[in-house]
C-alpha cells in the first residue's frame, strides 16, 4: 500500500486562489476571464463559491462552514470576491450589448445602401 496524502491533491491547486482572495481582499476577481456569453470561467471550487454566494449569505455560510478545515475559507472575503466578479460580469454584458448594438446598426446601414442606390438610379 502506498501512503498518499489525498488532502493535498485537490486543495494544493486551489490554495493559491484562497490565499490570493484573502491577501488581496478580492483583487483576484480582476483575473477572471469570461466566455462569449459573459459567463465567468472559474475552477471547480471558485464556481461553487460563486454559486453559493449568489444563492445568499446562509448558503455561503453553510458551504464555508462544512469546508472550513479543508480550505480555510473566509465568507467575507469570498463575498467581496463574488461581488467583484458580478461587477466584472455586468461590465462584460454591457460591453457585449454595446458591441451587438453597434454591429446591428452597421448591418442596417449596409442593408440601406443598396436600397438607396436603387432609388437614386431609378430617377
Amino acid at each position: 500500500m502506498s501512503n498518499h496524502n489525498f488532502s493535498t491533491l485537490g486543495p494544493s491547486r486551489l490554495a493559491a486562489f484562497v490565499l490570493a482572495v484573502a491577501a488581496a481582499g478580492g483583487a483576484a476577481a480582476k483575473n477572471v476571464e469570461f466566455d462569449a456569453n459573459c459567463a465567468p470561467r472559474l475552477a471547480n471550487l471558485e464556481q461553487r463559491l460563486y454559486q453559493k454566494t449568489n444563492e445568499g449569505p446562509d448558503a455561503l455560510r453553510r458551504f464555508v462552514w462544512i469546508r472550513r478545515g479543508i480550505f480555510q475559507l473566509d465568507a467575507f472575503d469570498i463575498g467581496t470576491w463574488a461581488a467583484e466578479v458580478n461587477t466584472a460580469r455586468a461590465n462584460c454584458l454591457r460591453e457585449r450589448a454595446l458591441t451587438l448594438a453597434s454591429l446591428q446598426a452597421t448591418h442596417e446601414q449596409i442593408e440601406m445602401r443598396p436600397r438607396e442606390q436603387k432609388t437614386i438610379d431609378a430617377f
